[in-house]
């Protein structure tokens, strides 16, 4: 097994899960209903529920898949790590980007972050290492576990939707890093 598969089981972010081939249809069923939810919601003009929908078709399918080895995960970043080990590194699923861990850039594993949480995690990473706090030498490996896109131009390549909306003047995000130098200007309210 690999080791991040191992940390997932040593933290029991993945843990043995008697019942869980018992489960897999069930998990499967799921995934056919939110991808047809998914459908009729694109069909419908409504995207974002729709890539909500999509998500969790995808994510019951994968929980099916960890099921079947008699597995359940605590995180999701685990899921898709344990889907590596006994799937892809197993040569259980093949053909073209099975690599699952190695072209994930944001796998923020903690469970008190809900989805909002990780928006605002992914913004951040995503806005300074657009700004350059994230470029420099050694600073990826420090970070690559939970974020990979550490420059520029990573963000630009791998994620242009997020590059487009973070850099575009309209929205007036911040486009220089601070540096603790600033002016104050007077304001004065009349009564």
């Amino acid at each position: 097994m690999n080791e991040a598969f191992e940390e997932c089981l040593k933290n029991r972010k993945i843990i043995p899960f008697p019942r869980a081939k018992g489960l897999v249809q069930k998990e499967l069923a799921a995934a056919k209903d939110d991808l047809a939810e998914a459908k009729d919601r694109l069909k419908n003009g409504r995207y974002k529920y729709a890539t909500i929908n999509s998500y969790y078709s995808i994510f019951h399918a994968a929980r099916a898949l960890l099921y079947s080895k008699g597995y359940r995960e605590r995180s999701h970043h685990c899921l898709s790590v344990a889907l590596e080990a006994l799937f892809v590194q197993t040569a259980k699923m093949r053909g073209r980007g099975c690599s699952i861990t190695d072209t994930t850039w944001f796998t923020y594993d903690n469970e008190t972050c809900d989805y909002d949480c990780q928006n605002s995690e992914y913004i951040y990473w995503a806005l300074t290492s657009i700004l350059g706090t994230q470029d420099y030498p050694g600073r990826l490996e420090q970070i690559g576990r939970e974020w990979r896109l550490n420059t520029r131009e990573k963000v630009k390549e791998q994620d242009p939707a997020v590059y487009a909306i973070l850099t575009n003047p309209e929205y007036k995000l911040p486009t220089v890093l601070p540096d603790g130098k600033y002016k104050a200007e007077t304001v004065t309210i009349q009564p």
